[in-house]
């Protein structure tokens, strides 16, 4: 269990440091993997501020 917590909290971690890396784009593509799928998500900022204003425009699978 305390295993799980731990790898959660490390994806989220992951997964911030990418957006903040990559805020000056204007359309960002994020890649999940759960298992052997790859699922994609091409995301759109939709304000200026880039507070937590996503959109999702296209998903793949």
């Amino acid at each position: 269990m305390k295993k799980i917590v731990f790898f959660f909290i490390f994806l989220i971690f992951c997964f911030e440091i990418m957006l903040c890396e990559i805020r000056n784009r204007e359309l960002i593509k994020i890649r999940i993997t759960i298992g052997a799928t790859n699922y994609f998500r091409y995301v759109q900022l939709s304000s200026p501020d880039y507070s937590n204003s996503f959109k999702i425009i296209k998903r793949e699978e």
